[in-house]
Parts: C-alpha cells; structure tokens; sequence
C-alpha cells in the first residue's frame, strides 16, 4: 500500500518530522529530524533512491514524477482520451506482475497494460493494443499464477465465424510478453462469444462460451439418487441409439491444460438441469462468472436454483488433485548427442589391454559406417535427384496393371 509517511509536495509553510518523504524537483526526500516550516535545505535531507509506493494507486494521475518512476517517461500511462481504467484485471500470486484493461475514446485502442511492482511501486512495463476496436478485444484477462502466460479473450472475432471468438496466449520472452497461440472454439459455431471469461488455475485454463448450444441426454432407468441401489440403465440398439435433444445458447465452458508451454484442449463442462419431473431444462448465463483454483472449477448459475427461497447457485467441479485432464500415452526419448561421442573401443580392465576400435550407427542424425562414410565426399539428408514421369512411362505402366471386378482385395 501506499508509503505512510509520504507527505506530497514539499511547501516551505508546513514542517517535517523525522522520517517524512517529500517530493521535489523531480525526486523523493526523506527528513533527517524534526523540521520547522522553511524554505527546502537539502543538508536536512536524503534522497531516496529506492522505489516505493507514493501514490497507493495506478495510474499516475499525478504530477507527482521522481526519477525512479519517471526516468523513462513511458513507465507512466498515456491518460490522454482515457475514459474507463481497471474494469478488468488480473495479477500474479506473489504481486509482482498487474495486468489491466484501459479504454481510450477518439479513436484510441483498447489496451492491456501490464505493470511490474518494483519495491512496492507498480510501474507501466509494457502495452498491448487492441488490432481492431470491434472485435471485443480485452473483454477478460487473465494472468497465470506464475506469471509466465496471459490470456486475452477477443469473443467478437470474426475470423473463423461470425463472431465465434477466440483467445490470444501471450507468454514471457526476456520480460516482456509475446503473442504465442490463439485459442479457437473446439465447437466451431457462430456467435459463440468464446473468450467472454478466461481463468487461470495451475496449469488448467478455463475458458466461456457464452452462447455455445448444449446436448441434453435422455437417460432410463437410472436412480438419480445416488443412495439408492443402483438400477441397470436400459440401453436402445446395443446402445446404438439415443435420446437427446438441443439446448440453444446455454453456454459451455472449455478447459485446456499446459503440456511443455502450450495450452492443449482437454474437456468441455456444461451444466444439465432436471427438475422433479425429470425433464432437462434450458439454462442460460453458465460460465458467465468464473473462478478456478488449483483442482476446482468454479461456475456460477444465476439463473439455476435448488431452493424455492432464492435465486441462483455455484457449481464446482472438480478432478483428483495432481492429476491431469491428459494421461502421457508415449513419451520420446531424448536422442544421443553423436557429435559428444569421440571414439568407442574395447578395453580389457583386467590386462590393462587396448583390444579394437569399434564403430557406432545412427542414421537418423547421420551417422552411417566409418568404412562407408569416408568414401563420402558430402551427405544430404534428402534426395537431390529430381525424377521425370513421362506418358510413356505412365502407359507402360498402365499396361502392367490388371484390374478385376469380382476379385476382393485387401
């Protein structure tokens, strides 16, 4: 929070007490004692050096500019035509890392400011503007936990369908944040407004689409209580057959979990409604707030109830702790660094023996037999030669080839 003993500018008509910072020319004083009003003495005075929090707030609106935080003008937020700060933001577990939307009119983009806390003192370390004003460009923001990606939501975009949405990955490249994946709707509709809330959890991304239709499943007899004893449920055509029916714009939200620096799509979650009589019923707003921590999604329904005496109600979904939507199927192995390899030979411990050199093979990173290699001049990993196939060619070969209707091949 803001530094306490700040006291603003220096004024000769007011006094100082020991430790009070002032702020003058261009630089933040500390008081050495006890100060009676007077003209600025800078023998009764320190500067300070280090940063600190003098205002308790972003932006600087201020002319309030010490060198710490004005040495690069650009580390203060351009305000001009700037009419709507903060109405979306995010910051990193340890506070070192705030990210915010700013609204500008009279043509100005959109931006999504990020500010660095240096001793407390949040200054302006980078802007990212909006490419175009009517594609809802920084509608949510989120930062992850650790700081290292930023997800943007654009549900506006139209650059798949008409605004279907997307979201854009940003991830940390020498301190400052570089576009690395956009994120498209796995349902591939129109007006889906993908992107209209984005959450980070750990490694887990959640994502809204706000109008994305659900898929309602009729199931027979199955005990909706989960007390009562299980009852078989009844399948139609080995299963092959079922009922379902379509809930138009009720939302879904997507979840996508990071595997090597890339957020990968795992799984859908919706969310379906049966009153007492059994029937699934339409529900609108899912996703609309959302909240992840660690192993638990959050989602809030509005417009969903379980008692007659309110409105509204949170559902949390959740997954065993420390495992993962995706399970490693196969894995690659790391590949032998030949160019590390400097010779191999048979050696004989027990005579102190030197017995044969011995040769090693991997033609995939090009390692062919010595004894074949040095007849070698230069090595390709693909074929220079270019190939003609001529209409000679192509009947002689035709002529080779047998077709029969009633024989079965395969």
């Amino acid at each position: 929070g803001k530094e306490k003993n700040f006291q603003g500018t220096h004024l000769p008509s007011i006094s100082s007490n020991t430790d009070d910072l002032v702020y003058l020319d261009g630089s933040i004083f500390k008081a050495l004692s006890n100060l009676d009003a007077k003209v600025f003495d800078s023998t009764e005075w320190t500067q300070v050096t280090t940063p600190l929090d003098y205002l308790g707030y972003v932006p600087n609106n201020t002319e309030i500019l010490p060198i710490f935080d004005s040495a690069d003008p650009s580390t203060v937020l351009d305000q001009g035509s700037l009419y709507s700060f903060g109405t979306k933001f995010d910051v990193t577990n340890n506070g070192e890392i705030l990210t915010v939307i700013a609204d500008y009119q009279d043509a100005k983009p959109k931006a999504v400011v990020i500010y660095r806390s240096f001793n407390g003192n949040y200054q302006r370390h980078q802007t990212i503007l909006a490419p175009d004003p009517n594609i809802g460009f920084g509608d949510d923001i989120c930062i992850s936990k650790d700081g290292a990606m930023l997800a943007i939501g654009v549900p506006l975009d139209d650059s798949i369908k008409i605004t279907q949405g997307k979201v854009l990955i940003y991830t940390q490249v020498n301190g400052e944040y570089v576009l690395n994946q956009t994120l498209n709707s796995p349902n591939n509709e129109k007006v889906e407004l993908f992107g209209i809330k984005v959450a980070f959890g750990e490694d887990t991304l959640a994502i809204t689409a706000k109008n994305t239709d659900f898929i309602g499943h009729t199931t027979f007899d199955t005990n909706l209580d989960p007390e009562a004893p299980l009852v078989p449920q009844t399948v139609f055509d080995n299963d092959f057959t079922s009922f379902a029916k379509l809930y138009v714009d009720t939302g879904t939200v997507y979840l996508y979990e990071k595997i090597n620096d890339t957020m990968v799509y795992g799984q859908p979650l919706a969310f379906e409604r049966v009153d007492s009589t059994t029937q699934n019923l339409s529900v609108s707003k899912f996703g609309t707030n959302l909240y992840v921590n660690e192993n638990h999604v959050y989602i809030g329904l509005p417009d969903v109830s379980v008692d007659t005496n309110y409105i509204g109600s949170i559902s949390d979904y959740r997954k065993i702790t420390s495992t993962k939507i995706w399970e490693k199927h196969r894995v690659p192995k790391d590949t032998v660094d030949v160019h590390k390899i400097k010779k191999l030979f048979l050696y004989d411990s027990k005579t102190n023996d030197f017995i044969t050199y011995l040769d090693y093979i991997d033609p995939i990173q090009g390692k062919i037999a010595g004894i074949a290699d040095q007849e070698l001049k230069y090595k390709l990993y693909y074929d220079p030669a270019v190939y003609n196939l001529t209409n000679e060619d192509l009947s002689l070969l035709a002529s080779d080839v047998t077709v029969s209707n009633t024989n079965t091949w395969g």
